[in-house]
């Protein structure tokens, strides 16, 4: 620097070394006084505000609750009718029954077989759907038959009936007794000046029921020839569902009442008696009550007094689709037990609060007082040996010290600073220090002078940026100074690139190995504990492979460490291209290293990858002009099987190693000797799959599809079977699933379905009647991105007519992803081809389902079949599906018929068509084309 600026610059600090301003005792003390009033007001006024939302928090909550328990009991209630509603529109479509019930009561409903039948029918319907009674009336609502516990037509189900019959309608009648006293009737009184609830009694049974009326619809004119009566008896499930209350509440309860012109009637008991409260109290009628809002129609919480004269906070919800409302209530006493309780909480809080906070305040004013005091004497001696030393100990040293003001702009820097930064000293007297940082850092640096003006000191690092373009990392110590009243920011930076490079070093050979690279123990053990965490989360597996090379030493021995250190180094490459980017592989140790595999589902995964590495050794390593082959052993071990931490499956993978060695070498060895049989059984199978098609070993047998009316084969199903060269004929059981998991199912199902379309298109070209070609596709085939592609190339491919195809979907492949399946189906419709669900009635089956989705047949599961026709309730199932079927106008098929009773027991019942052994079993194709003659010939 010029002469002129140095003096100038030695009189600022001379200023500042010279005086300073310090605090008074009296002004520490009104400072802690001042600081114990505001903490003190502001600890009560956190306290009052705590209680204050909480309170609100927990009135809110218990509101919440009670409209979240009355709109799901509600909807629940709403659901439950609409699901018995949807029964019986089965019945409701039934002409055939419509039809017989009128003949019947034509001819004076005589005890004939007829009578049975229903008697039959009805006795079904009461098992299957566990009804209280079932009843048949005739037009005019009189009981021609009932099963059942004892009946009794009420007048209410009377005139429900009438109606029912009279609007071709189903409908429920309304709650009943056999007695009518048994329902209470709450009357509420709103011409009187007060009401007393002593009005209110209790009478409850085991007599009240609910009866869903049925009208059977006969011909085409749908003209009613009689009802079905089932009676539900509301105690088994709806005042249940009512009267539980999903959380721990001592009041809590909820009531179903009917409004009637007369006043309100309570279709549910209640929780409490009114013996238990000895005293009652009348409410004003200015008060609303429960009764009132239901009269008016209306929803919504309500404080009120209950029945019992207790104040109560209640939900009044309307049930969708009845004349019901549902009324949730709990006392107010006991929603504000646990506000009570808060509040003497918080009191002693806030009391607690205050008085540590005066205890601090008071020992911080000791402490300040005394060392304001000592601060005070030792500054003033302090402040003449920093002045005369300060700027030769700044301008000579070896660290850089810059001075700039509150904006940033510098003003002084030392000799270090200039030759660090490559700036001249006019140079940098022109910048700001933001500039002297690369431009992504700018903002981060503005910050950290900010929070240097209210720190007063600060230890941080930064990247700082030479005149040339080049950056350094810097350790730098900054703290506030005043001069001449003004305040700057001094800061002392030292380069720190050594030290880093240090540093990153040191991590690096840490947690890696110095010859290969590779993650040495440490850092496997790290990411071992971090995927085993993560496997248990979500209930994956992981492996330890252990590899030792068989023989290595014998390298080192003979050819020196320099070549059997290149070894490791190829080595060390070659294991890498064997793995996944999330798999780590590791040197422990000489020639030991470890592979971790991650979020496996299997064993057979881990077994691909140790064949791959055993294979490595296939080509010889080549190194300093030495060529040789080395084999691998390798023990496996598997998490959780075989441990549960890094140090367990290290040892048991360590064992199982030695095995392989003992084995033979060159190999790979489970921990265990169960678990290496059965992965090595399971990828032998994988890979004999694999070869399957190349090898011509899958076949196609085909079953006939009877039709029941006419006797005549109307159609096949495709059926696959593997011709396994040393285990002979495979069940599909056994290999589909494989096929599945190792996404060799695609390649088999479009296989199957090219075979089974020429085939057909054979059978034609050889005059055999036209045939529908059912085949069975997987879940994982018809989501698959182009399955749509694929079926449409191969009937162009064929020649195969759309028209002549019958793809068999299950109802779980469907639902998996419900809207992307319906516009596949959509497409697969627009093609002409015909659409079955296969083993219905074991999954999603519901009305709605069917009809969303555009299904040609109905395909009832064997299960319901086998037993046919002694088991009624297999006999129930089959006749509703059939019945499903024709309401939808779909095709109804069975399979698994095995007997000349279960054909004739399905043709009686309506059913379209057949399959199954007594007919014939699935066929080679030679053999199927005689069978086929044989049936036209009959």
């Amino acid at each position: 620097m010029g002469t002129q600026q140095t003096g100038h610059k030695q009189n600022e600090i001379s200023s500042f070394f010279s005086d300073r301003k310090w605090r008074s005792a009296g002004h520490v003390n009104r400072i802690a006084l001042g600081g114990f009033c505001f903490l003190a007001l502001l600890i009560a006024c956190g306290g009052w505000w705590v209680y204050q939302y909480q309170t609100a928090k927990i009135k809110a909550d218990r509101q919440n609750e009670l409209i979240a328990i009355s709109t799901l009991k509600a909807h629940q209630i709403s659901e439950w009718r609409k699901e018995k509603l949807d029964d019986a529109k089965l019945l409701l479509n039934n002409p055939i029954i419509a039809q017989q019930l009128e003949a019947w009561i034509l001819n004076g409903s005589p005890r004939n077989g007829l009578y049975q039948k229903f008697l039959s029918r009805l006795t079904a319907l009461l098992e299957a759907y566990d009804y209280h009674a079932v009843a048949l009336l005739d037009t005019q609502a009189n009981t021609l038959l009932s099963v059942g516990e004892e009946w009794l037509l009420g007048e209410t189900t009377r005139k429900a009936a009438l109606d029912a019959l009279a609007t071709k309608q189903s409908k429920f009648a309304e709650i009943s007794a056999q007695h009518p006293e048994e329902l209470e009737r709450i009357q509420a009184h709103h011409h009187e000046h007060h009401r007393d609830e002593e009005h209110e009694h209790e009478h409850f049974n085991h007599h009240i029921h609910l009866d869903l009326i049925i009208p059977m619809l006969a011909g085409k004119a749908r003209k009613p020839s009689g009802a079905i009566v089932l009676r539900l008896v509301p105690e088994k499930f709806l005042f249940p569902l009512i009267e539980s209350w999903p959380t721990a509440s001592k009041t809590a309860e909820t009531v179903l009442l009917k409004p009637t012109p007369s006043g309100v009637i309570r279709l549910s008991g209640r929780r409490h008696a009114e013996e238990d409260h000895k005293h009652k109290i009348s409410i004003p009628t200015d008060r609303v009550t429960p009764p009132e809002m239901i009269r008016q129609g209306k929803e919504g919480v309500l404080e009120h007094r209950d029945y019992r004269n207790i104040p109560a906070l209640s939900y009044i919800k309307k049930v969708a689709g009845t004349p019901w409302y549902l009324v949730a209530k709990i006392d107010r006493e006991e929603i504000y037990a646990p506000i009570n309780q808060l509040a003497w909480q918080i009191s002693l809080l806030v009391i607690a609060l205050v008085s540590s906070a005066g205890l601090s305040l008071y020992y911080w004013w000791r402490q300040i007082s005394t060392a304001l005091l000592a601060e005070k004497y030792q500054s003033q001696l302090d402040k003449q040996l920093l002045e005369k030393r300060f700027h030769q100990i700044t301008r000579h040293a070896n660290d850089i010290i810059m001075l700039c003001d509150r904006e940033g702009k510098v003003v002084d820097v030392n000799n270090r600073a200039l030759e660090a930064f490559g700036y001249s000293l006019e140079e940098m007297l022109t910048l700001n220090v933001t500039a002297l940082r690369p431009a992504e850092d700018r903002e981060k640096s503005a910050e950290q002078r900010k929070q240097l003006l209210t720190k007063r000191s600060h230890l941080f690092e930064e990247r700082c940026l030479r005149k040339d373009g080049t950056i350094f990392p810097a350790e730098i110590s900054a703290r506030l100074i005043e001069l001449e009243g003004q305040i700057y920011l001094q800061g002392i930076l030292r380069d720190i690139t050594e030290r880093k490079k240090a540093q990153q070093e040191i991590q690096y050979l840490a947690h890696h190995d110095s010859l290969t690279g590779l993650p040495n123990r440490n850092l496997l053990k790290d990411r071992v504990e971090q995927n085993l965490a993560r496997a248990r989360r979500n209930n994956s597996k992981s492996a330890f492979l252990f590899l030792d090379f068989d023989r290595f030493k014998n390298i080192n021995d003979s050819l020196g460490h320099s070549v059997g250190d290149g070894v490791l180094q190829e080595v060390a490459k070659r294991l890498k291209t064997c793995l996944r980017e999330e798999d780590t592989v590791a040197r422990v140790g000489g020639d030991e290293f470890v592979i971790l595999l991650a979020d496996l589902e299997d064993e057979r995964a881990v077994a691909n990858v140790a064949q791959k590495v055993t294979e490595l050794g296939t080509t010889p390593y080549e190194v300093k002009g030495q060529k040789f082959r080395l084999t691998i052993s390798i023990g496996i071990s598997v998490f959780p099987n075989d441990g549960d931490n890094f140090e367990s499956l290290l040892k048991n993978a360590d064992s199982a190693m030695y095995h392989a060695k003992n084995a033979g070498r060159n190999t790979f060895c489970f921990y265990t000797e169960d678990m290496n049989a059965q992965t090595l059984e399971a990828l032998n199978l994988e890979r004999d799959l694999q070869h399957a098609l190349e090898n011509n070993e899958l076949r196609l047998h085909y079953q006939p599809q009877l039709d029941l009316e006419s006797s005549k084969v109307i159609g096949v199903e495709a059926l696959l079977r593997w011709q396994h060269p040393t285990h002979g004929n495979m069940s599909p059981a056994v290999f589909i699933p494989i096929a599945e998991e190792r996404g060799l199912i695609n390649d088999i199902g479009n296989w199957v379905l090219e075979t089974a379309c020429r085939q057909s298109v054979s059978w034609q070209e050889q005059g055999l009647p036209p045939l529908r070609m059912a085949v069975n596709i997987s879940a994982l085939q018809l989501h698959h991105v182009d399955f749509y592609e694929k079926v449409a190339t191969i009937l162009a491919a064929t020649g195969m007519n759309p028209e002549m195809l019958e793809l068999e979907l299950t109802e779980s492949a469907v639902m998996q992803h419900e809207e992307s399946a319906l516009v596949l189906m959509q497409q697969l419709k627009a093609l002409g081809l015909h659409l079955a669900i296969d083993d219905f009635g074991t999954g999603y089956s519901s009305l709605s389902y069917l009809k969303r989705f555009p299904f040609d047949k109905l395909k009832i599961d064997r299960s319901f079949i086998k037993d046919l026709p002694l088991d009624t309730e297999d006999g129930a199932i089959t006749q509703a599906i059939i019945g499903v079927g024709r309401s939808l106008k779909h095709k109804v098929i069975a399979e698994g018929v095995e007997t000349l009773e279960q054909q004739n027991y399905l043709r009686d019942e309506g059913c379209d068509q057949m399959q199954g052994f007594y007919f014939s079993r699935p066929l080679p194709p030679e053999e199927l084309v005689e069978l086929l003659e044989q049936n036209s010939g009959d």
